[in-house]
């Protein structure tokens, strides 16, 4: 689902959002039904709990509870690792097939002009590719985060809700081992991979900080604003939308 949320900024901000579908009422679940997320596990997931990429993980003894796992693409020319949570029920504990199929249109300009339509063309392609600034809500494994910093966007933000601190430890690993093998030293994957707790309906300048500033945004009204925002696997359940919103 792809909208331009027209309140957000004065410029052109894409949100890019993908979720399973339901034929339950997610309104009536809570947090702690975790016997319907193994159920959709079971359906949409490609690590963690479900039937997906579990051949391909591995853990070390500093992180016993954190997996890393390795995603290709489909043309199988770029390799991206992830890691997983273990105990981070619903916030990173699994790799949604969502996830994947946001990061294969990231990758590819003829499906990034078909994700974000001809509104999003300019001169024959996306406006402003890479993005100066992308946040993902509820970033979970964060594959299209990731995709994001190989593609060159000068910050993105990856934010989930705390459940405990695994979540945040599994994305820093994962920014820093992809940086390393997309030549990206520590200082700048420090500048433009950026972690931040994050639960929906809180004040959200926090993040419009944590994006940072350049030379365009001392000159425009919509300085601070992210181009693109990214929600993967979020909107399954009605109870939050209006807080995601």
């Amino acid at each position: 689902i792809i909208a331009r949320p027209s309140d957000l900024s004065p410029r052109d901000t894409y949100v890019v959002t993908s979720s399973p579908l339901s034929t339950r009422n997610m309104a009536e679940q809570t947090d702690e039904d975790e016997n319907y997320r193994s159920a959709l596990r079971s359906m949409f997931a490609e690590g963690g709990d479900g039937d997906g990429d579990s051949s391909s993980s591995s853990s070390d003894d500093d992180h016993p509870t954190i997996s890393s796992h390795a995603w290709t693409d489909d043309s199988g020319s770029i390799a991206v690792t992830y890691h997983l949570a273990l105990t981070a029920p619903g916030h990173g504990d699994t790799l949604w097939n969502s996830s994947s199929c946001i990061a294969e249109h990231l990758l590819r300009p003829h499906l990034r002009d078909r994700m974000f339509g001809p509104r999003a063309k300019e001169a024959g392609g996306v406006t402003r590719w890479p993005p100066r600034r992308a946040l993902e809500f509820g970033a979970g494994a964060a594959l299209p985060s990731m995709i994001l910093l190989r593609e060159g966007a000068g910050t993105v933000v990856m934010t989930d809700r705390i459940t405990n601190e695994e979540t945040f430890e599994a994305l820093e690993m994962s920014s820093e081992k992809n940086c390393r093998r997309w030549d990206i030293s520590e200082e700048e994957r420090e500048r433009r991979a950026v972690v931040r707790a994050h639960t929906w309906g809180e004040d959200a300048e926090k993040l419009l900080e944590a994006g940072g500033r350049d030379e365009e945004d001392a000159n425009s009204d919509g300085g601070g604003r992210f181009d693109l925002l990214v929600a993967s696997d979020c909107i399954y359940n009605p109870t939050y939308h209006e807080a995601l919103l």
